[in-house]
């Protein structure tokens, strides 16, 4: 099967594992029926989704759903540091754990033995409900460790005997699609809440910025210096511009800021990152976790997108939209499925042109 979620080299490796260990392991498992939940026993949950920010803002809607599904639960999400603050702050939990796991490729993570006690301290919050939307045999192992009584997942690199409800993966859904649609199986079919999240106590400024956002975690998802200094150029006599600096931006934001000494540039934390942006006029940005954040907060959208599917991960908010290719991709290169020529192909003229159509189709709808 042809994906975009897992390197098929990985995925092969873990499901040989899967197979080899899951003698070894079965009599140790137990089942339960998910079709015998009651809502009114479920009394503690717990989401397991710590691998990238973006991941967490994806996932909104579906602990939008879970808390509705069940109001009298206690809900415990388990992210990555980045994002913590973040997560509380927008209090799409009740309770926030932060952990790097060793799997998840951050610098500052925990140790493998470290795990341990990680499995021990949440399993003795004796979770009824645990949900893990990755599918990564790690994560699942994980969930198991924590003895949450109902284990609901994706098989995705293997390990669905650690779940008492196993989905497959459905590789060709968007990722805040497929959390819904494991969620759909065991009942929870009330619609969604989309409406945006307001912060209290935001930054505000008068000045209404567009708001570009040049960082990503992998430098074939991030757009040239070039790209970005012809796009400011095409921007600044009608906008007033704001740019976004992250440890991954720095050059970028350099070489713009000797061009244009006086442009504005926000630093700091994700959170008072969040609070000023929610009163900006929008924000352009890659494939990458800023998109997903503006459209959290109602703020028009435009993502960047290279050789990627952009049907997996692209906003899906009112007043979002993506820019990508219109070629498909024939260049070398060493990323399985990521092309830097391809995200550089997108040329800050179409971006321009898709900035204009954005803000004139949102203001005619908010007028």
């Amino acid at each position: 099967m042809k994906q975009e979620i897992y390197r098929p080299r990985n995925r092969f490796i873990s499901r040989c594992v899967s197979r080899l260990v899951y003698p070894f392991v079965r009599i140790f498992i137990s089942t339960s029926d998910l079709s015998n939940i009651k809502t009114n026993e479920i009394k503690k949950i717990l989401i397991t989704e710590y691998h990238c920010i973006g991941d967490i803002l994806i996932i909104i809607p579906a602990l939008r759903l879970i808390k509705s599904s069940f109001p009298d639960a206690e809900l415990t999400l388990i992210t990555n540091t980045a994002v913590s603050e973040l997560a509380a702050v927008l209090k799409i939990a009740d309770k926030i754990f932060s952990f790097d796991f060793p799997w998840t490729g951050k610098t500052d993570k925990i140790k493998y033995w470290d795990v341990l006690g990680a499995v021990k301290m949440f399993r003795k919050e004796d979770f009824d409900l645990g949900i893990d939307f990755k599918g990564d045999i790690r994560n699942l192992m994980f969930l198991w460790g924590t003895g949450s009584k109902f284990r609901l997942g994706f098989d995705g690199t293997g390990g669905s005997y650690l779940l008492t409800h196993s989905l497959p993966f459905p590789f060709m859904t968007h990722q805040r699609d497929r959390a819904l649609q494991l969620l759909r199986t065991i009942g929870l079919n009330q619609k969604v809440d989309n409406f945006p999240i307001n912060i209290p106590n935001g930054i505000f400024n008068k000045k209404k910025f567009i708001v570009l956002h040049p960082g990503a975690n992998h430098k074939a998802r991030r757009w040239s210096k070039t790209n970005w200094i012809k796009l400011v150029e095409l921007l600044e006599d009608s906008h007033k511009i704001a740019l976004v600096k992250t440890d991954d931006s720095v050059k970028i934001i350099n070489a713009l800021k000797e061009i244009y000494p006086d442009i504005f540039i926000i630093t700091g934390s994700l959170v008072n990152f969040a609070k000023w942006l929610q009163h900006q006029k929008m924000l352009i940005g890659m494939d990458s976790m800023a998109v997903h954040l503006a459209g959290i907060l109602g703020i028009p959208s435009l993502a960047i997108f290279g050789r990627q599917n952009p049907e997996l991960t692209k906003p899906k908010f009112k007043g979002s939209t993506f820019i990508n290719p219109d070629h498909s991709c024939n260049h070398k290169n060493n990323h399985w499925r990521l092309c830097r020529n391809c995200t550089n192909s997108v040329t800050p003229e179409s971006v321009f042109d898709a900035i204009n159509d954005l803000l004139l189709h949102y203001t005619l709808k908010h007028d």
